[in-house]
């Protein structure tokens, strides 16, 4: 409730202050209220470390809300606040948390800045580059008021400083954003850097051609107890369970290059394509031959990763169906060896990439790390080790009669790993399929319905239940309305 005091001292001010300075211009509110009904039942995916059935079968009800102010200042300088409140119905901790209300962006943007083409964009931001291969969001669930449900939550921005320099078919962008700052140390913070140049030519097949260079430091790596096998005030072998000695893991630090392109070479079709290559420093605990820890120690990271895919709009046919097609393809590291135990790190590692393609599988393994946290250790994310090959559909089903309000799309996803993090096991890590139906009630009011399967493949059928999965069909039915003012 103390924030909600604070917001509310805050909007009072802000009307004060609109009274008191000829600077405000106007001022502009909108929102939105997301009411979500979720329904997933895994049958007999996961199983405990004694090997009984504890799949989860999951019934909830959830609302999300977002208010936005929109403020012109003065010439060339706007401001942007949305705030948001998130919860379960009926939460249990409703009093305190779910109540909540959080600063989901807030950023000024001056225009003009110095000389006409810099534009400059302060605070929390959204970044959104190409189709979102490597910057797209920055999902977090601050309150943990929609219990782990980060496909719904409304905090996805940047805190970050952004300069624009638009030369109308050439645009150059420079970011900094801070991810993480754990007190006024910077041992132990994660920062993030993007260059972006981006070029356009509407004459030729309304082309687009962008390259960009993204850094990522995470020096928030912890510590690891090692054993010190070298002891100098003892004279000839030391026992190696002797001298535990904590160290801190190295940073991780990557840099990662890439070109991303799209044209339209013949009416209705779109094409486009996306490369790049990630290298840099991984710190990780170094082990001996029996894994035991004996220390720390950094190993280069080189990966690749990339996306290749195809729009058609068939624009004259009734209800103007669209079919897509996407391959996605992250490299993986081989986790059998101890994690870069030998050689170069091979993951390609998105952490902001999209928000994720289909509803169970790639959701659970952005926001959970694999399929689902604890459900099978060994299991990687989804956007990482990991081969997709998406295709889309959508067609306006009612259009004969005349209805253009209602649309229905669907998704298949083929899932396989680049690396089976097990071995001997195989790579087929599943298939999705995910069927979308919404509704335009009116301008301002849309109802969905989202009905998903997924069929784990082999690698989750290899006859260890224990701690891990079986390859069982699961399901999750996801009713919505939202409501835009």
């Amino acid at each position: 409730m103390r924030k909600l005091t604070f917001i509310c001292a805050l909007a009072i001010l802000l009307g004060i202050s609109t009274a008191a300075f000829a600077g405000v211009q106007s001022i502009k509110v909108s929102g939105d209220i997301n009411t979500y009904g979720v329904w997933s039942q895994y049958d007999t995916f996961y199983r405990d470390s004694a090997g009984n059935d504890v799949s989860p079968d999951t019934t909830f009800w959830a609302t999300t809300i977002g208010l936005n102010f929109d403020a012109d200042l003065t010439e060339n300088v706007s401001g942007h606040l949305r705030l948001v409140n998130q919860r379960l119905w009926d939460y249990d901790d409703a009093d305190t948390t779910a109540m909540d209300i959080g600063i989901a962006e807030a950023y000024v943007t001056l225009q003009n800045m110095l000389y006409e083409p810099l534009t400059l964009t302060i605070g929390r931001q959204p970044l959104y580059y190409g189709r979102g291969f490597i910057i797209g969001s920055n999902v977090i669930d601050p309150e943990s008021t929609i219990d782990g449900y980060a496909e719904v939550s409304q905090y996805d921005a940047f805190d970050a400083i952004k300069a624009e320099l638009d030369y109308e078919s050439c645009k150059v962008d420079l970011v900094y954003s801070k991810i993480n700052e754990n007190g006024i140390s910077s041992e132990d913070d994660i920062d993030m850097w993007l260059v972006n140049l981006g070029y356009t030519n509407e004459d030729f097949y309304n082309s687009e051609a962008e390259v960009y260079y993204v850094g990522h430091y995470d020096s928030n790596r912890g510590s690891v107890a090692t054993i010190n096998l070298v002891q100098s005030n003892f004279p000839g072998t030391v026992p190696a369970t002797y001298g535990r000695v904590v160290e801190r893991v190295p940073s991780y630090e990557t840099h990662t290059i890439g070109a991303r392109g799209s044209l339209v070479p013949i009416e209705n079709l779109s094409l486009f394509g996306e490369l790049a290559y990630q290298f840099g420093d991984y710190g990780v605990a170094n082990r001996d031959a029996a894994n035991n820890i004996i220390g720390v120690k950094t190993v280069d990271v080189s990966a690749l990763g990339g996306e290749v895919g195809a729009d058609y709009l068939f624009a004259d046919v009734t209800g103007e169906p669209k079919i897509g097609l996407t391959y996605s393809y992250r490299e993986g590291e081989d986790y059998n060896n101890y994690p870069a135990e030998q050689g170069d790190y091979d993951a390609f590692y998105t952490p902001f990439m999209r928000k994720s393609d289909t509803v169970i599988y790639g959701q659970n393994g952005r926001y959970f790390g694999n399929f689902l946290n604890s459900v099978d250790d060994d299991d990687t994310a989804w956007d990482t080790n990991m081969h997709q090959i998406l295709v889309t559909g959508s067609i306006k089903p009612l259009a004969y009669w005349d209805i253009n309000d209602v649309n229905l799309e669907a998704k298949y996803a083929h899932f396989i790993f680049e690396e089976p993090p097990i071995s001997g096991a195989e790579d087929e890590a599943g298939d999705e399929l995910d069927i979308l139906l919404t509704y335009d009630y009116t301008e301002d009011v849309q109802f969905g319905l989202t009905t998903a399967w997924f069929w784990p493949g082999d690698y989750y059928d290899r006859g260890q239940p224990n701690n891990q999965a079986d390859a069982e069909l699961t399901t999750q039915v996801v009713g919505s309305c939202k409501v835009t003012f």
